[in-house]
């Protein structure tokens, strides 16, 4: 799935990301967050529609030669740690922008992407009503199904 696979790339790339809940880090999701996650520092990434799926003559139709996804990664932290957000989120930004490879979900099945776009820059989205600041960045991808 896009959301398990671009949140473990982004958590093995030392960018401050973590799939677990560490001291040090800011763990990271493959899907919205859990509705009673209280952490402050929290990242996650929130696959959303994308465009026609890229079909191609062969032994079966029903499997698309590629989809073309979109997904939102959304980072946040208290107020007092903007910084450390937007630095978060920017680095992300710079790591999968013009990315071209494989990912590797939890299910540890390689996917190919042949590429990654941004749709925007990082943006600031919003303060919660726990004084968390909230920064959105929006790409779309052309991957293999997975």
């Amino acid at each position: 799935m896009l959301g398990d696979e671009v949140a473990n790339y982004l958590a093995g790339q030392g960018l401050g990301f973590s799939l677990t809940a560490t001291t040090s880090g800011t763990q990271i999701f493959g899907v919205p967050f859990p509705p009673d996650a209280t952490t402050d520092a929290l990242a996650c990434v929130i696959p959303y529609g994308g465009g026609e799926n890229i079909d191609a003559f062969g032994p079966s139709l029903a499997v698309p030669l590629f989809q073309i996804a979109r997904f939102q990664l959304l980072v946040r932290d208290h107020s007092n740690n903007q910084k450390n957000v937007v630095f978060l989120i920017e680095q992300a930004y710079r790591n999968l922008r013009h990315f071209v490879g494989s990912l590797t979900g939890t299910s540890g099945v390689a996917v190919r992407y042949v590429w990654v776009k941004s749709l925007q820059p990082p943006a600031f989205l919003k303060f919660d009503e726990n004084q968390r600041c909230h920064w959105v960045w929006s790409a779309e991808a052309m991957k293999e199904e997975s």
